[in-house]
């Protein structure tokens, strides 16, 4: 019983430790990611007010401490931090990397999820709209970071034991996920799909002058090409 007692105390008091650095660092990560896209904001300002016909939505705004967004013409970026801390699973590729392997508590890390939602959605609060994850980064103890994601985003970030975080870093994945997001167009579902309405769904297709809608409403989002890493 003394072993066992002994065993979770220290479990706990390095769990406890460990996790606490990871959400610091992660949260510090989320910090770094707001100045960045403030910094790719106010760059791309000037030249974006300058279009007056028709004008472009140019917003970047806090939701909370932990979320903020930025609409950009028909679309808005947003970005959350989760407040837990996670570890791979055992098949990931990442615990066959040698930097996982010398330390495994590098597994341990952090989530921002980055999401992409059309403007109108959430102007004209159509709660049925889709949105959709297009990346995850990763934070751990080292303050190292990776991101799992949509095309560029799922290898050009994904060396956990390289990326190190910091303004000019997140800089270059923001504008991945800005370009993601202007290629990733909203696609008309089959006919065959939409041919039968009900009176309550006419109703309030009349009421909000839309349907349900989605960039890939209709579709299932892995059969994008690549297919998101979730």
């Amino acid at each position: 019983m003394t072993d066992t007692r002994s065993l979770i105390l220290q479990t706990l008091e390095e769990k406890n430790r460990l996790k606490q650095q990871v959400y610091a660092n992660t949260l510090k990560g989320f910090g770094l990611l707001r100045q960045a896209m403030e910094r790719v904001f106010n760059d791309m300002k000037p030249e974006v007010e300058t279009w007056t016909d028709p004008p472009a939505r140019w917003k970047l705004q806090d939701v909370n401490p932990h979320e903020f967004s930025l609409t950009f013409g028909s679309d808005v970026i947003i970005i959350n931090h989760h407040s837990n801390v996670f570890q791979f699973e055992r098949s990931h590729p990442q615990w066959q990397t040698a930097y996982i392997k010398a330390d495994e508590q590098r597994s341990y890390f952090g989530v921002i999820h980055v999401y992409n939602f059309l403007h109108d959605s959430l102007a004209f609060q159509r709660q049925e709209d889709y949105g959709y994850l297009i990346a995850r980064i990763f934070i751990n103890k080292d303050s190292h970071f990776m991101v799992e994601g949509k095309r560029q985003l799922g290898f050009l970030y994904n060396r956990f034991s390289e990326e190190e975080m910091g303004i000019e870093a997140f800089e270059k994945v923001l504008h991945t996920c800005l370009l993601y997001s202007l290629d990733f167009d909203m696609l008309l579902p089959p006919y065959e799909q939409v041919k039968v309405a009900t009176v309550e769904q006419v109703q309030a297709y009349t009421k909000l002058a839309m349907g349900r809608t989605g960039k890939r409403l209709g579709f299932r989002f892995e059969s994008d090409n690549e297919g998101l890493l979730l």
